[in-house]
């Protein structure tokens, strides 16, 4: 799976795209996501094993008591992902569909994982969406 920033990535919004991972490593970072929310603390997803961050990519997530969004650090492409547990728990739910294979030649799936203004992150069954 590989993470990557596309500044006015759409919709004149930066973007953080996770993509191309297969079922395993979607269901791995749905259980580093879950692990997130069990132990309120922060998880660096560019340092997971299954995570290959292009162009030195950084996005550290946190699960925070309120408010929450993305937001760039002083570090070039550098993020800071913060959701309570609530909306981290949607996001394990979205990733739920692409721990099953594709049916045989369909087109790329993606998932908007967070899109409430500022910089939005995605999942994606290929370097588009």
């Amino acid at each position: 799976m590989k993470l990557e920033y596309f500044e006015n990535g759409y919709r004149g919004q930066d973007l953080l795209l996770l993509y191309s991972g297969s079922e395993v490593e979607v269901e791995n970072l749905r259980a580093a996501v879950r692990k997130l929310i069990a132990s309120g603390t922060s998880l660096a997803l560019h340092d997971l094993d299954f995570i290959e961050s292009v162009d030195a990519c950084k996005v550290t997530a946190s699960s925070i008591a309120s408010g929450g969004g993305v937001r760039a650090l002083v570090a070039p492409r550098t993020f800071a992902w913060e959701l309570v547990p609530s909306d981290w728990e949607r996001v394990e739910g979205l990733l739920e569909p692409f721990c099953q294979s594709p049916p045989a030649g369909s087109r790329a799936k993606f998932q908007y994982l967070h899109e409430h203004g500022g910089t939005e992150v995605i999942y994606s069954t290929a370097r588009e969406w």
